[in-house]
């Protein structure tokens, strides 16, 4: 999984223990010996945790007399999200996702306009955590995997909905969305209400350029993991 690889345990385990302590919305004074101590490490070490942690972008940080304040960023929640979703998946007893396979091809733009409507995104980063990088990664689905994608229409209600909206000029249908991995990049594939793309397509949005992420140009394949 692409997305585990770039965060060490330690590291993990430091991020994860902030959000604890509450940092996943606010900034919150952390004492570094107090954090040492739930580490179970030196405070030496606690500090250099949270050097790399906010080098690598998972954090920002601020030092103050009386303490280090600290907050997770986007990318740091991303991660810890993506941990749960993996979790859930092998802890649950039923089956929680849909595999699918297919190729990368361009579009009519159209992702990139609907992404930028401020009544859609702000249901994304309310509901899915992120904002998305305004444009979706399309996906021609193998012959095998249709039915799979149809699975999806089908299990739309168990998705998170987001809601159409009208802007005073133009009525925007509702949509519904799934969490996704992509190659190990966390994303979601969105079920749109009337989309002109046939049912062996899936479109797919993150907070990251897939393509530029993924390095992926028209024709690479790609693997989908849905989570129900």
């Amino acid at each position: 999984m692409l997305v585990l690889k770039k965060l060490e345990l330690k590291n993990f385990e430091v991020l994860f223990n902030l959000m604890l302590l509450g940092a996943k919305d606010r900034f919150v004074t952390v004492k570094t010996n107090e954090l040492a101590k739930i580490l179970g490490k030196s405070q030496q070490s606690a500090s250099l945790y949270l050097s790399k942690l906010e080098k690598d972008g998972y954090i920002q940080r601020t030092v103050e007399r009386e303490g280090t304040s600290v907050k997770l960023t986007q990318k740091g929640v991303d991660l810890l999200v993506t941990v749960y979703l993996l979790l859930r998946n092998e802890l649950e007893e039923s089956p929680t996702t849909i595999n699918m396979e297919g190729k990368v091809f361009s579009g009519l733009g159209e992702g990139a306009y609907y992404m930028s409507l401020q009544g859609y995104r702000e249901q994304f980063v309310k509901k899915l955590g992120f904002d998305p990088y305004p444009g979706t990664l399309n996906v021609r689905l193998d012959n095998r995997y249709v039915k799979e994608r149809e699975k999806l229409n089908e299990y739309r209600n168990f998705g998170i909905k987001i809601e159409g909206f009208s802007n005073g000029v133009r009525t925007y249908g509702s949509l519904w969305c799934f969490h996704a991995f992509v190659e190990g990049i966390r994303g979601a594939v969105v079920i749109i209400e009337r989309t002109h793309y046939d049912i062996d397509v899936v479109e797919i949005i993150s907070q990251y350029n897939l393509r530029k992420e993924l390095n992926l140009k028209d024709g690479d394949r790609v693997k989908i993991s849905v989570f129900i």
